[in-house]
């Protein structure tokens, strides 16, 4: 389901539509997340940051390099996208910011203390190396989009992802952000300050991810209740 038209007015025979995505940056403005090549590890001629620092670029088999995104998600309810050209081979999602220096090996680490929760590409849900639900999602491949949705506001710290609009199934359920219904992972897990995890590598040529944090139309319908990626 797209980011589509809430309003439409005509005016000398001129439709004016403003989407989804307008309005909430109309109503709360901010400065827009970007990829953070200031924490990062392995940014090189062949794993780099790209078109403004929206897109997350490998062209060699390696190892999980990765990046954070300029802006902390504590005290924010959000969502974002992150669309793949290539092979998607990842794990993305919220590590614990007392890991300063975020190895590439952090992925196989538990996220208390100081490890990482996230999702990979064949749509498992994972708490450093403990895989906590197979199929949350189905599996990723060229041209698919991920979503983000994320609330940790008022002492929560409730996570989603969705394959194409399809948010996540859970051992609980389908899970529904606006309603905070069935998250993959909540303050249980994650317990404590956050950033952004994105890691990726390419076992099958070039790999590119593309980051809407908020600066264009978003691909599928941005929850309610949650804003563009944000400060």
């Amino acid at each position: 389901m797209a980011d589509t038209d809430l309003l439409v007015v005509s005016r000398g025979g001129v439709e004016y539509k403003v989407t989804r995505g307008e309005l909430d940056a109309y109503l709360n403005p901010g400065i827009l997340a970007k990829l953070n090549p200031d924490v990062s590890i392995g940014l090189s001629s062949t794993f780099y940051i790209d078109n403004d620092d929206l897109d997350l670029v490998v062209t060699s088999n390696a190892s999980y390099r990765n990046v954070s995104a300029t802006i902390l998600p504590e005290g924010l309810k959000c969502y974002f996208e992150q669309t793949f050209t290539g092979t998607p081979n990842f794990y993305v999602g919220f590590m614990n910011t007392n890991r300063t220096a975020p190895a590439v090996s952090d992925y196989s680490v538990p996220f208390d203390p100081t490890g990482a929760v996230q999702i990979k590409e064949n749509g498992a849900i994972k708490n450093g190396p403990t895989t906590i639900k197979s199929g949350y999602t189905s599996a990723f491949t060229n041209g698919d989009t991920l979503s983000y949705a994320f609330d940790f506001t008022d002492g929560k710290r409730n996570v989603w992802w969705a394959h194409n609009g399809v948010w996540g199934t859970t051992a609980d359920g389908l899970g529904i952000p606006e309603t905070g219904t069935n998250p993959a992972f909540t303050i249980d897990t994650i317990n404590n300050e956050v950033r952004m995890w994105f890691a990726q590598n390419t076992g099958a040529g070039d790999l590119t991810s593309a980051f809407n944090f908020g600066q264009s139309e978003f691909k599928y319908t941005l929850p309610s209740g949650f804003k563009s990626f944000r400060g």
